[in-house]
């Protein structure tokens, strides 16, 4: 994929150039731009493939007021302004920058000052990861690219204690020690100036709008977002689900029968089915693939390396199919975030009321795990300390912003389970060729912030502009339901509830409602076709010999799984956990001073 590295001296220190030259090889970059600052305090290297990025994406734009190493895309109505928008980045003004309309990640050193400025965009769709030592900071898109600069690079215990209760990092946490990921929204100056957050995702309620004019309104936005996209980028293909958000962009398209898609699940599955169908009904050119467990765990360390460690290789589903796109098209139509900007998934009924933001922040740490699963994966991490996990994320929650309590923990878990984690699905994407994601263009967001939340519980609001902006979306069965979209919010409401009564019945006696439902089987392949190697990985006397992991509680989560309970999260952190040591750390301490195992 597209990326870059930035190295700036602040107290003169020479560059390395044995660890440069290590960097742009950790990233496997293939001729590589670069460039330096006439007193060599700065430099900047991008790189890119043949095909498959974005115009300027993976190149050093130069120019009187600096150099730009620049990643990504923006997108107006009147055609790509992306080269405006690196002009931009050399100054000190955000203004212009937040009202930017793209993806993108930049590092731009001026030519005056020879300051070096790191940015991000609204939603963090480029990981920036930056270590700072020995009076010079070190920032890449790739995590690879950082780690030669670093003396003795050590776990950070805590964030990972936190990875194997929750399955993702939160915040600007990595797996080590002193390296962080730049919030959304940033810009960083080296230096005293530090951070600034440019923009932030604040959802702020207006009763006033009614969710008819909603509706209406966003199936307009939507539009114009995957328009002006195919307008620039017209090879476009589109993964393809039994969901809601990838039918909705593919069926916005101004003409879906040039737009390819495709779908893979387990065999027999409710998105193969729908997938299929609503393909058929566009006439969009579609393929589907079955789940072969197997090609996941051949590319396992390929997946590490692409998401710096911080995601586990439970959901790395879509990682065996991205060459398979890229023989067909230069970027991927992504419905990433529908369900959740649109649809609501993070909305409960129970929520939408609290009064305090700690409670509401101690009832998601139970949504996400449950007392059973915290019980087990205790004290798995050896030497981890305090505090907890737990006070960890409500700490985290807590502190993120002012609004209503509802408001707060959505854009909270927007900027974190959305912005860092289902982002790192789009990095394996990114592998291959480049991805956009119409639910992020700046237009559709900035309108959805002023929507009240209480329209998107259990996708109403989403039904009404799926039916107004392309109803042949509405005409095929929902995965989630098994009913069309066009029956109406109170039959997809009651589909709902009756999938729910029947799955927890189904749990009590012992039987599967719903076969069809399930897209993958993880939980199962960890007993079956990936128990074997997966035991070699954790098992193995390089793992052990780490001393990172609690032996005996990493042999009774394994037990625990082995016999019936899903523990397939955990397990998927620590199978990316032995991996990122493989791939990152082998031969060197694994354990920051004073943190000892």
């Amino acid at each position: 994929m597209s990326g870059w590295l930035a190295l700036s001296s602040r107290d003169g220190v020479p560059v390395d150039d044995g660890a440069w030259a290590a960097a742009l090889a950790s990233a496997g970059a293939r001729k590589p731009q670069e460039w330096s600052a006439p007193d060599r305090r700065a430099k900047l290297a991008a790189w890119r493939r043949d095909s498959g990025e974005f115009e300027h994406s993976g190149k050093l734009h130069r120019s009187e007021s600096g150099c730009v190493a620049w990643a990504g895309v923006c997108l107006e109505e009147s055609g790509e302004n992306t080269a405006d928008a690196i002009g931009l980045l050399t100054g000190t003004g955000t203004a212009q920058v937040a009202a930017l309309n793209g993806e993108f990640a930049a590092a731009a050193v001026d030519s005056k000052t020879g300051t070096l400025r790191l940015w991000t965009d609204r939603h963090r769709h480029y990981p920036v990861y930056v270590w700072r030592g020995n009076g010079m900071t070190a920032a890449s898109t790739e995590l690879a690219c950082v780690v030669p600069f670093i003396p003795k690079p050590a776990l950070d215990l805590r964030s990972i204690d936190l990875f194997m209760r929750v399955g993702e990092f939160i915040d600007g946490r990595t797996p080590l020690e002193g390296v962080e990921v730049l919030p959304s929204g940033a810009c960083v100056q080296d230096g005293p100036a530090g951070t600034t957050r440019y923009w932030r995702l604040r959802h702020r309620g207006d009763a006033s709008i009614g969710i008819d004019a909603a509706a209406s309104e966003l199936a307009a936005r939507l539009t114009a977002a995957v328009r002006r996209l195919q307008a620039r980028y017209p090879r476009l293909i589109t993964p393809l689900s039994g969901g809601l958000d990838s039918r909705l962009i593919l069926g916005l398209c101004r003409n879906p029968a040039t737009v390819p898609s495709v779908t893979w699940g387990d065999a027999g599955c409710r998105d193969l089915l729908y997938a299929e169908a609503f393909a058929a009904r566009i006439g969009s050119p579609h393929r589907s693939f079955p789940f072969d467990p197997a090609g996941f765990a051949a590319r396992w360390t390929d997946g590490v390396a692409a998401t710096g460690g911080c995601f586990p290789v439970r959901d790395m589903f879509i990682l065996p199919f991205s060459p398979g796109l890229a023989e067909k098209a230069d970027i991927a139509l992504n419905g990433l975030a529908g369900d959740v900007f649109l649809g609501g998934n993070f909305l409960k009924n129970s929520w939408l009321g609290a009064g305090r933001l700690p409670d509401l922040a101690e009832q998601t740490w139970r949504w996400r795990v449950p007392a059973e699963e915290e019980e087990l994966t205790a004290g798995l991490v050896a030497g981890a300390g305090k505090p907890e996990p737990r006070e960890e994320w409500v700490r985290s929650i807590t502190a993120s912003g002012e609004g209503r309590p509802i408001e707060t923990l959505v854009d909270w878990l927007l900027e974190n389970r959305i912005f860092r984690f289902t982002n790192c699905g789009t990095l394996l994407l990114r592998t291959a060729l480049e991805s956009y994601s119409p639910f992020f263009d700046r237009d559709v967001v900035d309108y959805l912030l002023r929507v009240p939340l209480e329209y998107r519980v259990k996708h109403r609001l989403y039904l009404k502009v799926l039916c107004q902006a392309s109803p042949a979306a509405a005409e095929i069965p929902w995965q989630r339901t098994a009913i069309a979209p066009k029956r109406g919010y109170a039959a997809s409401l009651a589909s709902m509830a009756f999938h729910r009564v029947l799955r927890g019945l189904g749990k009590r006696l012992g039987f599967v409602p719903f076969p069809g439902e399930q897209v993958a089987s993880p939980a199962d392949w960890f007993r079956g076709p990936w128990s074997q190697q997966v035991q070699s990985l954790l098992f193995g006397e390089r793992a052990l010999s780490r001393k990172v992991l609690n032996a005996d509680a990493l042999r009774r989560v394994w037990d625990a799984h082995q016999s019936g309970r899903n523990l397939s999260r955990a397990l998927g952190a620590l199978v990316a956990l032995e991996l990122f040591c493989l791939r990152f750390l082998d031969r060197v301490p694994v354990v920051a001073e004073g943190k000892s195992a």
